[in-house]
């Protein structure tokens, strides 16, 4: 999918309903790398894993999480397998509904942007109607044997 990053919504009304109920979205920080990436393997994939280390290395990191009181909820990372990518991203189940999808998208989105890109591209995409609401994403024709998909890691 291609998303127009010079139209994004303000990600403050998605962080302001997350407020109340004691939830932070901000960037992560370089001295959260280990528990992280152990945490995306343990709940998600240890390619998503691999790939969230990646974005953790760049300076300032690739990666946006959501935390409540401390514990991680969520993460969205960017740049972490190709430029101008955005992806991975995962809300735990039992924190899903509550919009923090949402805001973790729109802000690290918005990073892209202020670091000078125009478009974004995800490469795989789960939910496309999700992407097409909040971010105003397009499905990009002919894409799904190109972009993301390309690269399967090795079998053990």
């Amino acid at each position: 999918m291609l998303v127009p990053l010079f139209s994004l919504p303000d990600p403050g009304p998605s962080l302001a309903r997350l407020a109340p109920l004691g939830i932070e979205v901000r960037r992560a920080r370089s001295r959260e790398e280990g528990v992280l990436v152990d945490w995306v393997g343990k709940n998600f994939s240890q390619g998503w894993a691999s790939e969230c280390r990646a974005a953790m290395s760049r300076i300032p990191p690739a990666c946006f999480v959501a935390l409540q009181q401390g514990d991680l909820m969520g993460f969205a990372c960017f740049e972490a397998a190709y430029r101008g990518f955005f992806g991975p991203m995962g809300v735990l189940e039992t924190h899903r509904g509550k919009g923090l999808g949402r805001a973790l998208l729109i802000c690290a989105l918005k990073a892209m942007a202020e670091s000078g890109y125009q478009y974004a591209i995800i490469g795989e995409v789960g939910p496309v109607a999700f992407y097409e609401k909040v971010v105003s994403a397009k499905v990009i024709p002919c894409s799904s044997d190109r972009l993301g998909n390309r690269d399967r890691p090795p079998r053990p």
